[in-house]
């Protein structure tokens, strides 16, 4: 009974230093994470339960006793079990990784000026074309409780992803957060800079990138390159419709033919609609992965 006092009363102060934001502390940084708190909740519990178990710690023929160094051990295994489980489960619902991607929508959202109500309109289409209506509602409430807040951060929202999803993966979830970046049909030279960043933390390759921005009709500020100015030298240019293949699947136009397929099958791997996340509308990668093989196939009949 003691013992059982002693862990919710560690507990609830654990609790309450977790709670104080008045100064940075490692220490208190590494109790906020849940995989921590999740093992050392485990880890009391499971305490608990064993001391209860009488052992014969000093022979055969002695009366069992409780131990509470024996709890403690066998605390250690069965705690690790036990969070890992738990840790496991937490990770894969959809409510773990929608959140940071909703804030990197938020990142984006606001990279030029603060977000107004036509941006959260787009925002709320968009989550309903990408994530169901029920699961994007979810979001929408989380973006509208963080759409002010100043303390969000590109890498933390990275490492929670890059904690879930292998690389393909965030490779569609980055498709998203461009999607939303110039739905305007406009990239400014801030959120270009943004998505960059987002691309770098989780750890999608540049030419991936640039071939995910090159499925997007959209104005460059960078490049001053329209899209009536594109639609029009791609009809009076058979050279410039394969320079738009080429940058579809991410690479440049002196590659041969065998770094076209490489590149060909290492985008259809990603957006083939048998192999994109669960959760993920399977139209935009259907889309996406008909853009590639589109590509891939006006290249192939001219340098195949």
């Amino acid at each position: 009974m003691v013992l059982l006092i002693f862990s919710y009363s560690t507990l609830f102060v654990l609790s309450f230093v977790m709670s104080s934001n008045r100064q940075y502390y490692p220490f208190v940084e590494f109790l906020k994470k849940k995989t921590t708190l999740n093992y050392l909740l485990s880890f009391v519990l499971c305490v608990v339960v064993f001391y209860q178990i009488k052992y014969r710690m000093n022979g055969p023929n002695l009366p069992s006793e409780r131990s509470l160094v024996a709890a403690v051990v066998a605390a250690l295994f069965a705690s690790g079990i036990i969070s890992a489980i738990i840790t496991f489960f937490t990770l894969s619902s959809s409510s773990y990784w929608l959140k940071p991607i909703v804030e990197l929508i938020v990142l984006i959202a606001r990279a030029d000026s603060k977000i107004i109500q036509k941006d959260q309109r787009v925002i709320i289409q968009a989550l309903k074309g990408q994530f169901g209506y029920f699961r994007a509602q979810r979001a929408y409430n989380y973006f509208h409780k963080i759409k002010d807040n100043k303390e969000l951060s590109t890498s933390k929202a990275c490492a929670k992803l890059n904690q879930v999803f292998e690389a393909s993966n965030a490779i569609v979830l980055l498709d998203i957060v461009v999607k939303i970046a110039v739905s305007d049909q406009y990239l400014s030279f801030k959120e270009e800079a943004v998505i960059k960043e987002i691309a770098s933390k989780l750890r999608v390759h540049s030419s991936v990138l640039h071939s995910i921005l090159a499925r997007r009709n959209f104005i460059w500020e960078s490049k001053r390159y329209s899209r009536q100015e594109r639609t029009k030298s791609s009809t009076s240019s058979s050279s410039t419709s394969f320079s738009r293949s080429y940058e579809v699947l991410g690479i440049s136009e002196n590659s041969s033919f065998e770094e076209v397929k490489k590149a060909y099958r290492n985008l259809a791997k990603i957006y083939h609609p048998d192999k994109v996340m669960n959760g993920v509308n399977k139209a935009m990668a259907k889309k996406q992965f008909q853009a590639i093989s589109e590509a891939y196939q006006e290249l192939k009949q001219k340098l195949g």
